[in-house]
């Protein structure tokens, strides 16, 4: 073979080595840019609903839970857990004001605390009216009368007789099935941990129907207001009742002087007592 051939060789093997060695260097630039990470994505835990709620539901625990947020996804009312870890905690006890749905982030101005302005309005069912009235432990079963409760409405007031001579004594139960909204400020049940059962009070406040509540100020007008409570086992799943007590007529004109009436109006009883004028 001749010196020159011997020297074509070289060359050639010498091109193929370089050209493999430069196509080796191009693929192993795209696998590296293949293989790069993506960009991490920052995240954030937010206070979401565990499950949907209603307008007016009391918060309580398992209604809520810490989700992963984007923090670029972030939004101004967002409950961040970073900033506010206590308050799943605090949140408890709370009322809805908005309907959310399962995995919907919770804010300030679709629940309020107890403590906000507009709880009161945030407790009471549709249509319904927020009314009070002076209690004692007296009018209001000694004090056993709780939030929740539902009670009966009860009016007593004197009137004169036909003759003039004597004093009428009535009493009417003008309003059934009311649930008690309040007493005083307090909204909640009484103490878990000692188990007490009484909340002595001066003022009751009453979930009413417009309606209802007129009844309930005209009743007020006429006499004494007094609360009957009602057993658990008595009360009716359907709202207040207004009986029609005081839009009867002409039912005293039965009262004899030193004895006692019963009177039915609207199907119920009130005993009418005459009292001697002195």
């Amino acid at each position: 073979m001749s010196v020159a051939r011997i020297a074509v060789l070289i060359l050639a093997v010498l091109a193929a080595a370089a050209a493999a060695w430069l196509a080796s260097s191009f693929v192993g630039t795209d696998v590296q840019q293949a293989q790069a990470p993506e960009p991490q994505i920052v995240t954030d835990e937010v206070l979401v609903a565990s499950r949907d709620l209603q307008v007016g539901a009391k918060v309580t625990p398992g209604d809520l839970r810490w989700q992963t947020w984007p923090t670029e996804a972030l939004t101004t009312g967002y409950i961040v857990k970073n900033r506010t870890p206590d308050a799943m905690t605090s949140m408890q006890g709370a009322l809805v004001r908005a309907a959310m749905l399962r995995g919907e982030p919770i804010t300030n101005a679709k629940v309020i605390n107890a403590a906000s302005a507009g709880f009161m309005a945030a407790r009471l069912g549709q249509g319904m009216r927020a009314v009070s009235v002076a209690i004692s432990p007296e009018t209001g079963a000694g004090g056993f009368i709780l939030p929740g409760d539902r009670v009966d409405v009860i009016v007593t007031r004197e009137a004169r007789s036909d003759t003039g001579r004597e004093n009428i004594v009535t009493s009417d139960t003008v309003l059934a099935n009311v649930r008690i909204l309040a007493i005083d400020q307090a909204f909640g049940e009484a103490n878990a941990d000692t188990g007490e059962k009484i909340a002595v009070g001066k003022t009751a406040t009453l979930e009413l129907s417009p309606k209802q509540a007129e009844t309930l100020a005209r009743a007020q007008a006429m006499g004494d207001i007094w609360l009957s409570l009602r057993s658990l086992a008595d009360t009716a799943t359907g709202g207040p009742v207004d009986t029609g007590a005081l839009g009867g007529s002409g039912s005293n004109s039965n009262a004899r002087r030193g004895s006692a009436v019963t009177v039915v109006r609207y199907g119920v009883q009130s005993l009418e007592q005459p009292r001697t004028s002195r």
